[in-house]
């Protein structure tokens, strides 16, 4: 098989899915998010950057009887149309989670898209050998983690919400008008 151009399009990779992915971020954890927005701004003129220290989860379950610990500090911020993500890990429990999260500092950790069906979807990826391990909500937003043996990360797709498309719609809008100051700021309260 010769790979082209028009083999590898988003169109080609929804019809072999059966479905078309729409991708929303791209996640690093990171050691420490103000000198990681620094970098992502300086080297790539990505951001601004806005974070919640210490999310906080309404729902957090895994695969094992235990129960999960992650606490983390996240920040979105665009790069042109990609949504990068940074993430500063601070206790994950137990140490078989903190390695599917990919919790090693300045490692990808995982993809995130969104589906119509997410739960469809976590099926489907579940019978392609890629186990969902951790299900998690916080607010408006519900995901289930898949680990995918083959890339070495998590995958994590979203319920397709309005709140989700809006708020990558307004980070994409915040790099546009942005004016290079200030990488890192708090999430904006309403």
């Amino acid at each position: 098989m010769i790979t082209t151009p028009e083999s590898l399009s988003t169109e080609s990779i929804g019809r072999w899915l059966g479905h078309q992915p729409e991708f929303l971020h791209v996640s690093w954890a990171v050691d420490d998010l103000e000198k990681a927005a620094a970098f992502f701004a300086h080297t790539l003129g990505a951001g601004p950057f806005f974070s919640i220290e210490n999310v906080v989860f309404d729902r957090l379950a895994w695969d094992r009887p235990s129960s999960p610990v992650w606490n983390h500090s996240t920040a979105l911020g665009a790069w042109g149309d990609l949504v990068i993500e940074i993430q500063q890990m601070h206790e994950i429990k137990p140490q078989e989670l903190a390695q599917r999260l990919s919790a090693a500092p300045n490692s990808v950790n995982h993809i995130g898209y969104v589906a119509g069906d997410y739960r469809a979807e976590s099926d489907r990826l579940s019978k392609l050998g890629m186990p969902r391990f951790l299900d998690a909500k916080t607010g408006e937003i519900e995901e289930y983690y898949h680990w995918a043996p083959e890339l070495g990360l998590a995958l994590e797709v979203h319920k397709d919400t309005e709140f989700i498309r809006n708020t990558h719609v307004a980070l994409r809008q915040a790099a546009r008008d942005w004016d290079g100051k200030d990488p890192l700021r708090p999430v904006p309260t309403a």
